[in-house]
């Protein structure tokens, strides 16, 4: 009995310490309204995922739909079979490469979850990703470029980023069935967040971020096509801008740096895709053989709009908010009308 007193006695003086950190200084800090406001879109993220698969996620089975193939056993084998065989002799370049990474994640959630739950949780992680990473990367530039004023507007604007890219993996999710395209245009703005912050800061940290998104965004590989275009012409503005033979000599050694990361980061399948080209291989897919060179027009196509579709928010091929054909009407004038006063009301205010 003395022994059993002695120890609750050593217990209640060694957690005192921690339960007086927690009331004083650890549970405050907790709920300031700086750490909500950080939470907040997360969170709401979360719940507009959920709702929006809720189709997918509530019937029980796997999700079947479009071109998805989840039915596949996804187990350590599955990766050596189908996203590494690019680099076994005599297989000549192969797309399945591309899909690395997402097949990595399928493996691990199937693998603590089982087939049926991991499927379902790898579709609710690439629909919080394509709503958070565009909230991060809005976030970076407003910041950068001191566009708002106090941390709410930040915090609401940068939200208002991510909800709309919400939308789109909503269409890819439920209605085109492509999540590779969801990887691409859900990294796209942190690719051209870092990509601009390294041009004007040269840290090493937004090239290392900038790498290792390209890596992430891999599965549909035109968006090198995509942040080469914003590249460009944040480079012309920055030199508009700033027009000196220094800042043209920065600009330009933070590009190229930037194309060498990118291409160190993705050698993996840039590599056997070169060799293709050079030995003139064969493979299932000619895209990116001497059988069928990639063309300015493939990539125009792969990356979906023109440029009045895009200005409009609107598209000619595919369904981009909701289900239904994508016609120009008064509504599609409405957001790029606001963009516009948006950007005059802070030249005005300033």
């Amino acid at each position: 009995m003395r022994l059993r007193a002695t120890s609750r006695e050593a217990i209640i003086r060694l957690s005192r310490p921690v339960i007086i950190a927690w009331h004083r200084y650890i549970k405050p800090r907790l709920i300031t309204q700086k750490t909500l406001l950080l939470l907040a879109f997360p969170i709401v993220s979360l719940i507009a995922s959920i709702a929006i698969l809720s189709p997918l996620l509530l019937p029980q089975g796997l999700p079947f739909y479009g071109d998805e193939t989840y039915y596949i056993p996804w187990v350590p084998a599955t990766v050596a079979r189908y996203n590494l065989q690019i680099w076994t002799s005599g297989s000549g370049p192969s797309a399945d490469i591309l899909s690395l990474i997402p097949t990595l994640i399928l493996v691990g959630l199937s693998g603590i979850l089982g087939q049926d739950f991991g499927v379902k949780g790898y579709l609710l992680l690439m629909a919080w990703l394509s709503a958070v990473i565009p909230y991060i990367a809005t976030k970076q530039l407003l910041r950068h470029w001191q566009l708002v004023g106090n941390r709410f507007q930040l915090e609401l604007a940068s939200g208002l980023s991510g909800l709309v890219c919400l939308l789109f993996f909503n269409n890819q999710a439920t209605v085109a069935g492509s999540n590779s395209f969801v990887w691409d245009y859900a990294m796209f703005p942190l690719l051209v967040s870092s990509l601009i912050l390294f041009m004007d800061t040269g840290r090493t940290r937004r090239l290392l971020a900038f790498g290792s998104t390209s890596v992430l965004a891999s599965p549909q590989p035109f968006w090198p096509f995509l942040v080469g275009i914003v590249g460009v012409l944040y480079f012309i503005f920055a030199l508009i801008q700033s027009p000196r033979s220094r800042t043209l000599l920065k600009l330009t050694k933070h590009s190229l740096l930037a194309v060498a990361i990118s291409l160190a980061f993705n050698a993996l399948w840039l590599v056997p895709i070169f060799a293709g080209y050079i030995f003139q291989a064969g493979s299932t897919f000619q895209l990116y053989t001497t059988q069928g060179l990639l063309t300015p027009s493939d990539l125009g196509f792969l990356s979906f709009w023109s440029l009045i579709d895009i200005f409009l928010m609107g598209e000619s091929a595919h369904y981009f908010f909701w289900d239904h054909p994508q016609n120009y009407g008064l509504l599609s004038f409405s957001i790029p009308l606001l963009a516009m006063v948006s950007i005059l009301a802070y030249y005005r205010n300033r």
